[in-house]
């Protein structure tokens, strides 16, 4: 029988994102007030790390509860998604891309 602590993360959601710090910004804005107690977390992968259009120092001030992966260069989409789905401790992986914004709707189940 698999029970999940106090502090186990239920739901981790997963963004890939490449030079788009201004969507980035309002997609992570959107998410945190339609989680649950706290009881997710956010995995952001940053494509375009190590350029001048990268997104890790901002989401390091902005959203600091956000987990940064930072590949060496863009590695795509698809592998963007699988180093993601690598990270997470939760019990269900979302994926949401960066133009996606999650609307605060209340519900009892994910």
């Amino acid at each position: 029988m698999f029970v999940i602590g106090k502090d186990a993360h239920l739901l981790s959601v997963v963004i890939v994102a490449y030079k788009s710090r201004n969507e980035i910004g309002r997609c992570l804005s959107s998410i945190p007030a339609t989680l649950d107690g706290g009881r997710s977390e956010i995995i952001l992968v940053d494509n375009s790390a190590g350029t001048s259009e990268g997104v890790g120092d901002f989401v390091g001030a902005q959203f600091p509860h956000v987990r940064l992966i930072e590949p060496e260069g863009n590695v795509g989409f698809g592998r963007g998604n699988n180093l993601g789905f690598r990270a997470p401790v939760g019990n269900v992986c979302s994926f949401l891309t960066q133009t996606r914004f999650v609307i605060n709707r209340r519900s009892s189940t994910v």
